[in-house]
């Protein structure tokens, strides 16, 4: 049964190792990025204390700084374990218990509800209110503008065809007179 080589079969497991490491990597950088730029800012604007989330998304940039630093695959792997495994899973549990005690205006992002029914959180014209959408109007109250420029959405995250569609939407609420498309 010698399929792989003893080289190919060490080659295999340090790309699969690397590969481990790499998602890791991916997902506390997302982490924090959610975390430090639109979940603390709004939770601060809402009044809510942030000191246990801020000190966790610490210990996550910790953990993903030691990651980076490691150069074999091996230690890089158990690195990430801990990191995704304990680290990361802490900072999410903060973040769901202050979640669950955040009013919903507060909330910059979209809740499992909000994601799983979104056509009950449709407007009279089918525009979703409360979805990821509905959480980027929250984040960025009296920025959104029908005449917003794609530019400006897709530096937020906004899709091009999405924009067209709340253009379009916005104007037929803003002229009567025009069809719904």
């Amino acid at each position: 049964f010698d399929v792989l080589s003893n080289a190919e079969t060490q080659a295999r497991r340090d790309i699969m190792l690397q590969h481990y490491a790499g998602i890791v990597e991916i997902e506390a950088g997302c982490m924090i990025d959610m975390v430090v730029r639109q979940i603390i800012p709004a939770l601060r604007v809402g009044g809510i204390d942030t000191k246990a989330l801020a000190d966790s998304a610490n210990a996550v940039k910790t953990g993903l700084h030691a990651l980076e630093q490691e150069s074999d695959d091996l230690s890089k792997a158990k690195l990430a374990r801990v990191l995704r495994l304990e680290t990361m899973e802490k900072c999410r549990a903060i973040s769901d218990a202050i979640e669950e005690g955040c009013p919903q205006n507060v909330w910059p992002l979209a809740t499992y509800k909000d994601l799983l029914f979104l056509d009950s959180n449709q407007d009279a014209f089918g525009v979703s209110t409360t979805s990821a959408v509905g959480a980027y109007t929250r984040q960025h109250q009296g920025v959104w503008k029908a005449g917003m420029p794609v530019h400006h959405a897709k530096k937020f995250g906004v899709g091009h065809s999405l924009v067209s569609h709340l253009r379009s939407k916005m104007q037929s609420v803003q002229d009567p007179a025009s069809p719904i498309a």
